[in-house]
């Protein structure tokens, strides 16, 4: 699922500062429920897949996972974002 939209990056991933500012345009979010939490090189392949796409904003959603597991999941979501160059968030 993606997304249209604005919002505030509070901190900025990849210059390590931090700043508001805002966000124009698509954003791309990786909705997983628990269970595709589990296969990290599956989570990864699928966000690659949208920041292809150069989305101004990477969004990870996994409602009712175990904050371990989102935990996990976003320090990998992190590190390819930060290669992309494309902040990330998670929203749960």
């Amino acid at each position: 699922m993606n997304g249209v939209g604005k919002g505030r990056v509070l901190y900025d991933i990849v210059n390590d500062v931090q700043r508001v500012e805002w966000m124009r345009g698509y954003y791309a979010i990786v909705d997983v429920k628990p269970e595709g939490l589990v296969d990290l090189a599956a989570l990864t392949a699928r966000a690659e897949a949208r920041l292809a796409a150069r989305p101004c904003c990477l969004q990870l959603r996994a409602k009712g996972a175990e904050a371990a597991a989102v935990y996990a999941a976003s320090e990998r979501l992190r590190d390819v974002c930060r290669a992309a160059r494309v902040p990330f968030c998670v929203n749960d």
